[in-house]
């Protein structure tokens, strides 16, 4: 009898040792999170819009420097506080996007920076332009989870690149 539960206690450690393992091994693997470095342009903020797009719902890490632009010129990049909420878009005939934040977002030597780690939300339509909110994460708490962090040269993004 005593034997006999020894062999089930036994079969029963080697059938959930699989299990085990697996579990494991997908706990191991640590979040890869894509962040974008650069000083953003007319040339390159079609790329980083695109990245953006293909990024909303998701954790994101910016260390990005907008230089403060209220009234560009068409074909510049706009960007400017208002209140609380920083606001940058592509100024052309119709833009098509906007990106605002509300946290995250210091003013520096002449331009809006944004450094740390934000989930990318898709915050509507209003008169034909998509606006993208940048939500705000606790680094701190990101940073705790190990993630493996791969950074993108803002120049690398391409405008053309969109799900």
């Amino acid at each position: 009898m005593v034997d006999l539960k020894r062999r089930q206690v036994a079969g029963g450690i080697i059938l959930g040792l699989p299990l085990v393992l697996a579990s494991t091994s997908l706990q191991a693997k640590p979040a890869e999170i894509l962040r974008v470095n650069g000083e953003v342009s007319a040339t390159n903020y079609g790329g980083l819009e695109s990245f953006l797009f293909n990024s909303v719902d998701k954790l994101i890490g910016l260390k990005i420097r907008f230089e403060a632009n209220p009234d560009a010129e068409p074909g510049a990049v706009s960007a400017s506080q208002d209140g609380e909420l920083f606001i940058a878009y592509l100024r052309k005939d119709e833009p098509e996007s906007q990106i605002s934040a509300k946290a995250g977002v210091n003013f520096q030597n002449g331009g809006y920076v944004l450094d740390g780690f934000f989930t990318v939300k898709d915050a509507g339509m209003n008169q034909g332009i998509t606006a993208l909110f940048l939500e705000k994460s606790d680094s701190d708490a990101v940073l705790a989870a190990n993630p493996v962090i791969k950074d993108i040269e803002i120049g690398r993004l391409k405008a053309e690149i969109r799900d």
